[in-house]
């Protein structure tokens, strides 16, 4: 087969590919259920929750927790005026409970944001990276700071929560 005629091939079956519908589907979080280390060297078990637009962490007790990116430590979470949630100053420790963090996730203002830009996603169905901006967030929307998190270190799949 010539060149030209490869080129034209190409052409016509990208052409093809490029202008066919389809659907894209968004995940849920991985929730398998993880070991992490903290920076003073303890120990704690948490796991994924949420999707693509509204998600964080929390400990295998089901409490709400953020990592301070700074210290490397984790704290149970709490929530501000706007219903995002914010680091209390509860670290957190295996086993330890704090009863406001139970579950907790974003309300009011925040939780507006995250549906506006799920609404906004489901009905351009955009979930690909080029309607995505540099923050994380679908068409100029505020990204969560938990979507920022990363976990440095050994990690143990331990289960799913």
């Amino acid at each position: 087969m010539s060149i030209k005629k490869l080129t034209i091939a190409s052409s016509i079956i990208m052409t093809t590919l490029s202008s066919m519908p389809f659907t894209a589907k968004a995940e849920p979080a991985d929730t398998r259920l993880i070991s992490v280390t903290q920076a003073d060297g303890s120990k704690i078990n948490i796991c994924r929750w949420g999707d693509e637009f509204s998600h964080g962490w929390e400990t295998e007790e089901g409490y709400s927790v953020i990592k301070d990116e700074k210290t490397g430590l984790w704290f149970f979470a709490e929530q501000d005026g706007n219903g995002d949630l914010v680091s209390s100053s509860q670290r957190v420790k295996k086993g330890e409970k704090r009863a406001k963090s139970k579950a907790l996730r974003r309300s009011g203002k925040a939780k507006q944001r995250n549906q506006q830009r799920r609404k906004q996603a489901h009905n351009k169905n955009v979930f690909s990276r080029e309607h995505i901006d540099g923050n994380g967030a679908v068409n100029g929307g505020h990204a969560s700071t938990l979507s920022k998190t990363s976990i440095q270190g050994t990690i143990n799949v331990i289960k799913l929560c």
